[in-house]
C-alpha cells in the first residue's frame, strides 16, 4: 500500500479512504471491537509538490499498519502548517446478515447517498465499505463539481467538528472520538495549497492492513499539491509608447523627465484554484511610490490567458476587464470588483487596490492560473522631491493573499525604478580689458530634445534652479523655457530623462560673444535588474527571499562627444552632467569721431592736396608747350 496513492481498504478492513490519503495504524490490538473504547485520528500533512521537487520518491513508502518512521523522516521538511481538517460522524458500524453472510455494514444519510449517487441493495438501506469506497472514488474522479457538492454538504452541517490547524510539522489530532463511520474533509488550506485532499471516509476503529487486529488510533498521511502566485511590477514612459508606434515595452526600470506620465503594471499569475476550500479569500495590492511621483488615480484591472499578453497589457486581448472612476478625495472607486485608496506621506505616496467579495467570486475558480494585471499611471513631479541619479525613484508593490485558512496570509513584493537626471551648468566670463566680467543673469539658454525635436519647458524654482515640465511639448524655440544662471553663474536644469539634448546660448551679456555652435549633451541611464521576492512558504530547507537588485551600468554622459563628469545630487551619484560655458569679449571697433576718425581725415586731406598739386602742375606744362 503506497502513501502517495489511493488506499481502498479491503472489505476485511471495512474502512474507507480516498485517492489522496493513506492510513497508518498504531494501537492496542484485539480480534473484536471493544465498544467501550474511544478512538483518535491523527493527520500528518505534507507538501507533495515540494517533496517531489526536492527529489523525494513518494512511491518508496509502504503502509504496513505501523508508524512509518522512514516516511516521516523523509518528509519532515515538507510539513504544511495551517491546514484544517474537519470530521463528521455519518453512520454507525453494524453487524448484519447479508444474504446469509455475516459482515459489517454502514448506514449513511440519504442526502449523502444522493451526492454519492449510490443506492443500497438492501431493505435496511445499509452499505458495505466496498460500495461506499467505489461510489466515492467514482464521483471524485476528475470531477471538481462533485467534490464541491460533497464539501458544501459537509460545511452546511452543524454536526461537523473542526480539528486544530496543523502545526509547523503538519500535525493535527482529534481524540476521544466515538466509534463509527466518519467523513473527513479538508476545510481550510493555507495560501500555497492549490488542490485539497479528496474527502474521505474512515472507520473508527479500523482493521490493520493485514486484517489481523482492530486499531483505535488512526494515522492518515494526506498530501497536497501546492501552487504560488507571482508578482512582477513593470513600468514604461507613456511618451515612449505613443511616440514609438506603441511598441515600447514595460520593464523593471525606465527613465523619464519631470512632468512625464508613467504607465505601471502589477502582473500576477493567479494560483491554481480547484475546489471550494482552495478559493481565494484575499487578493490585495499595496503600492508605495516616492513622493517625486503622484498617482493619477486611474486604476484598471485586466485578465489575460498568457504571460506575453499580460506583459504587453494589450487590453484588446483581455478576457475580462474591471474599471472604475475614483472620486476626487481618492478614497474609493465605484466598482463592485475592487476598491482603491490613496494617501500621502512625508516621503512616499501610497495606494491600495483590494479585491472585493464580488471580484473574488469572479476569480474563483474560473480565472485559475490566469494573469491578473493591475494597471495605473503616475506623473513625475516637477520639484525637488524628485530623486536624480543612480538611486532612482522606487515604486514598491506588495501582494497579500490567502485562501480559506484565515491564519495564513502570504506576501510577495516587487518594485520598479524610474531614473531622472539633470544638467549642472557653470557660466563663466573672460575678463574685459578693463578687468570687469559679464553678468551671468543676463545670459539665456534654450534646451532641445534632439531625439524628437521638442524644446524643454520648465518652471523656475529659484535663481538658476529650474525643474522640467515635460508634459508640455514645445515645438518652437520661442515656446521653450529660457534658462538663466544665478548671480554666481550656476544653472541647474533638473528632471531630464536619459536622452540627447542640444543646449543653445541665445543671449549673452553685453560685450561678450555667443557660443559659435550649440552644445550637445548625451545622458545614458542607469541600468539595473530587479528580482521579485519569492515565498517558499513551508519548505524548511529554503528561506524566503526579499527583493534584490542586480546592479548594471551606472549613469554616464558625454558633452560634444567627449566623456563628461556627472555630479552627485542629494547623495545620489551621477545625478547631473557638469557643463562649463565660457564667454569671451568681442573685438573692439573704432568709435565715430574718435582718434581713428582724425587720422583718416588727415590722411584724406593729404591725398586730396597731392591730387590738386598734380593737376596744377599738369595744366602749367600744357600751357608752356
Amino acid at each position: 500500500m503506497k502513501i502517495s496513492k489511493v488506499i481502498s481498504l479491503s472489505a476485511a478492513a471495512l474502512t474507507l479512504a480516498t485517492l489522496a490519503t493513506s492510513a497508518n495504524i498504531s494501537a492496542d490490538t484485539t480480534d473484536v471491537i471493544d465498544t467501550s473504547r474511544a478512538a483518535s485520528l491523527t493527520i500528518h500533512k505534507y507538501d507533495e509538490t515540494a517533496a517531489v521537487d526536492a527529489g523525494v520518491d513518494l512511491n518508496q513508502f509502504t503502509s504496513n499498519g505501523k508508524a512509518n518512521a522512514s516516511a516521516e523522516s523523509s518528509l519532515a521538511n515538507f510539513g504544511i502548517r495551517d491546514v484544517q481538517f474537519s470530521y463528521m460522524k455519518v453512520g454507525d458500524i453494524r453487524t448484519k446478515s447479508d444474504n446469509g453472510k455475516m459482515g459489517l455494514l454502514y448506514d449513511i444519510p440519504a442526502e449523502l447517498a444522493k451526492i454519492l449517487n449510490v443506492t443500497s441493495k438492501r431493505a435496511d438501506g445499509y452499505f458495505t465499505s466496498t460500495e461506499l469506497n467505489t461510489a466515492l472514488a467514482t464521483i471524485l474522479q476528475n470531477n471538481t463539481a462533485s467534490k464541491d457538492k460533497l464539501e458544501n454538504y459537509f460545511n452546511s452541517s452543524n454536526k461537523k467538528t473542526a480539528m486544530a490547524l496543523t502545526d509547523a510539522y503538519g500535525l493535527a489530532k482529534a481524540t476521544e472520538l466515538a466509534q463509527g463511520l466518519y467523513l473527513v474533509v479538508e476545510t481550510k488550506v493555507p495560501s500555497n495549497v492549490n488542490t485539497t485532499t479528496d474527502p474521505f471516509f474512515v472507520s473508527l476503529p479500523m482493521t490493520d492492513a493485514e486484517g489481523d487486529n482492530w486499531f483505535y488510533d488512526v494515522n492518515v498521511y494526506p498530501k497536497n499539491q501546492t501552487s504560488l502566485p507571482t508578482l512582477d511590477k513593470k513600468v514604461r514612459q507613456h511618451d515612449d509608447f505613443t511616440l514609438k508606434n506603441k511598441t515600447a515595452a514595460y520593464a523593471d526600470t525606465a527613465t523619464a523627465s519631470a512632468g512625464d506620465t508613467l504607465d505601471y503594471t502589477l502582473i500576477s499569475k493567479l494560483p491554481k484554484i480547484t475546489s471550494t476550500s482552495t478559493y481565494l479569500k484575499e487578493y490585495n495590492f499595496a503600492d508605495e511610490i516616492t513622493n517625486g511621483m503622484t498617482y493619477n488615480k486611474d486604476v484598471t484591472i485586466h485578465f489575460y490567458n498568457t504571460k506575453e499578453e499580460a506583459e504587453a497589457n494589450d487590453t484588446s486581448k483581455a478576457i475580462k476587464s474591471w474599471s472604475a472612476t475614483t472620486d476626487k478625495a481618492g478614497k474609493s472607486e465605484a466598482s463592485d470588483k475592487f476598491t482603491t485608496s490613496f494617501s500621502s506621506g512625508a516621503k512616499t505616496n501610497k495606494m491600495t487596490v483590494n479585491t472585493t467579495a464580488a471580484g473574488l467570486s469572479e476569480i474563483d475558480p474560473s480565472l485559475s492560473e490566469k494573469y491578473m494585471v493591475v494597471s495605473y499611471s503616475a506623473t513625475v513631479q516637477s520639484d525637488n522631491k524628485l530623486v536624480l541619479g543612480d538611486n532612482g525613484n522606487d515604486n514598491t508593490a506588495t501582494l497579500s493573499w490567502k485562501r480559506t485558512s484565515e491564519n495564513s496570509t502570504d506576501t510577495l513584493e516587487d518594485k520598479a525604478r524610474v531614473y531622472s537626471f539633470g544638467i549642472d551648468l557653470k557660466k563663466e566670463f573672460d575678463a574685459k580689458k578693463d578687468g570687469t566680467k559679464g553678468d551671468p543673469t543676463q545670459v539665456q539658454f534654450v534646451l532641445q530634445n534632439k531625439t524628437d525635436g521638442h524644446y524643454i519647458t520648465a518652471k523656475k524654482d529659484s535663481a538658476g534652479d529650474y525643474y522640467v515640465t515635460d508634459n508640455a511639448k514645445a515645438t518652437k524655440e520661442s515656446e521653450g523655457a529660457k534658462f538663466s544662471p544665478s548671480e554666481d553663474g550656476s544653472l541647474h536644469i533638473y528632471g531630464l530623462e536619459a536622452d540627447t539634448y542640444v543646449l543653445t546660448e541665445i543671449k549673452s551679456d553685453k560685450g561678450y560673444q555667443l557660443l559659435k555652435s550649440p552644445i550637445e549633451v548625451s545622458i545614458t541611464s542607469t541600468l539595473d535588474t530587479i528580482v521579485p521576492s519569492q515565498s517558499t512558504l513551508y519548505d524548511k530547507k529554503k528561506a524566503d527571499t526579499a527583493i534584490s537588485t542586480v546592479a548594471g551600468n551606472r549613469a554616464s554622459a558625454k558633452v560634444d562627444g567627449k566623456t563628461a563628469t556627472m555630479e552627485a545630487v542629494a547623495n545620489s551619484n551621477n545625478g547631473a552632467v557638469s557643463v562649463t560655458v565660457t564667454n569671451t569679449p568681442g573685438f573692439t571697433l573704432p568709435k565715430t569721431g574718435g582718434k581713428g576718425t582724425v587720422i583718416c581725415t588727415i590722411a584724406g586731406a593729404v591725398v586730396a592736396s597731392a591730387v590738386v598739386a598734380l593737376m596744377v602742375r599738369k595744366r602749367k606744362e600744357e600751357k608752356e608747350a
